[in-house]
């Protein structure tokens, strides 16, 4: 083989192998971006599911401060006003970050999960919502519903 092949094929080899290099390289870049992409959708679902946790927390204190306002009438606490104020936010707050992490676009497992939870995290507010108007005027009625308040709390907080 002449000279001229011999370099030629070297060349060549060494243009081959700088393509390969190169596709690989593009390949790992798009693979890494696509990851990026898939950690800030996982990031924004956790930081929504954390807001939401702090949420259900949050309407549970509104439950409870209505119970003690109702029968204690020690507004030190708070005002009915007050109360009902911050579980309207509280429930908002609740509702909106639920409503985004359903719209992300999560694994088909978890948007199931959050799809299957989402009526009865509904109930859960309504319930809250039923005890805290109870409460005002009829503690033995929102006391009643308090049980199954805390049932639905207990199940969430697992």
């Amino acid at each position: 083989m002449s000279l001229g092949k011999r370099l030629f094929l070297i060349i060549f080899c060494n243009v081959l192998f700088t393509l390969g290099v190169a596709g690989l390289g593009y390949w790992g870049v798009q693979s890494l971006g696509d990851a990026a992409k898939e950690i800030l959708v996982e990031g924004e679902a956790l930081a929504n599911h954390l807001t939401s946790d702090m949420m259900h927390d949050a309407i549970k204190g509104d439950v409870l401060s209505a119970m003690f306002l109702s029968n204690t009438s020690d507004e030190r606490i708070g005002s009915w006003e007050s109360i009902q104020d911050d579980f309207k936010g509280h429930a908002d707050t609740f509702a909106e970050h639920l409503a985004k992490n359903r719209e992300l676009p999560l694994s088909a497992n978890i948007s199931a999960a959050l799809n299957d939870v989402a009526p009865a995290l509904e109930a859960y507010v309504q319930i809250a919502s039923d005890i805290i108007s109870k409460a005002k005027d009829n503690y033995p009625a929102a006391m009643e519903q308090l049980p199954i308040f805390m049932t639905a709390f207990e199940d969430f907080g697992r």
